[in-house]
């Protein structure tokens, strides 16, 4: 699933390569313009749905997930504190980190305690107990300029963090940093997480990145491969597994180039030249 705009579009990658760009599955129409979208099971049925984040008309901003048909589960709006959260909000995942039996949200938010570096720390949020799981602003919860996912194949839940130049890994019950890199090339892009390397955790493709496309152990928080293509930056990523491997494609903003690498080691499977009315039909 993809950005254009208002508009929250989903392709089937079955059949597409470089004779025929993804056909369309689905168009949805947000009030608004969606600031990020992730995959993620959020009712349990073993079916990943789009949720979507955006700043309705009138509001900071809401979630929305969209069922594989395009049809909407839920809309919610966030209570309390995280109503307050900055503008241009990122990393919007689902997933029952504390294992109560309902969803938790880990998002961007305003610091927890006064004096943290930044306005735009992250936590998570308890759908359950309608609170924080996060209450400190050490490890994950006090990076900042950061875009954020869950790696749900590990148990437990771990958190992944792709800020400035360096990478995090962080206990997603706690917030407390497990693994830290630091000088890594690319940056500030949305973790796509899969198992990549036969690792029983999950690994991540930075989606978006705004530094050159990349792709991150989860085992050791390095560079997996990074490929220094600045053209890429900014525009839409998705992670989808086709057969044994994982293929990670990228698209150029403007909508000029497709790319699609093997996730694994960042060879290229294939691009093709495509026109803003070819993608976006």
């Amino acid at each position: 699933a993809m950005i254009n705009g208002p508009l929250v579009r989903a392709f089937s990658l079955q059949g597409a390569g470089p004779a025929a760009p993804p056909p369309l599955l689905w168009t949805h129409a947000i009030a608004g313009a969606p600031a990020t979208l992730n995959l993620a099971d959020t009712d349990g049925d073993g079916q990943r749905e789009v949720v979507v984040g955006w700043h309705p008309p009138g509001k900071t901003y809401a979630l929305r997930a969209l069922s594989g048909s395009g049809g909407v589960v839920y809309n919610w709006t966030p209570p309390g504190q995280v109503r307050r959260g900055a503008v241009g909000w990122r990393g919007a995942v689902v997933h029952d980190v504390d294992g109560d039996g309902a969803d938790d949200l880990l998002l961007r938010v305003p610091p927890i305690h006064p004096g943290a570096a930044s306005p735009a720390a992250v936590s998570v949020w308890s759908g359950k107990a309608q609170g924080w799981l996060w209450t400190s602003a050490q490890g994950c919860g006090g990076i900042a300029d950061a875009e954020f996912s869950l790696d749900t194949f590990s148990q437990p839940v771990r958190a992944l963090a792709s800020p400035w130049l360096s990478r995090a890994v962080c206990d997603g019950l706690t917030g407390t940093a497990l693994v830290q890199q630091g000088a890594q090339s690319g940056t500030y892009g949305t973790p796509m997480v899969a198992q990549l390397t036969g690792s029983p955790v999950g690994d991540w493709v930075m989606g978006g990145s705004a530094g050159g496309l990349a792709a991150v152990s989860g085992v050791t928080a390095k560079n997996l491969w990074y490929h220094d293509d600045k053209r890429f930056a900014g525009g839409p990523s998705a992670l989808v597994p086709l057969g044994t491997k994982h293929v990670s494609l990228h698209g150029a903003v403007g909508a000029a180039e497709l790319q699609a690498r093997d996730a694994a080691t960042g060879d290229l499977l294939w691009a093709r030249i495509v026109t803003g009315k070819q993608l976006w039909p």
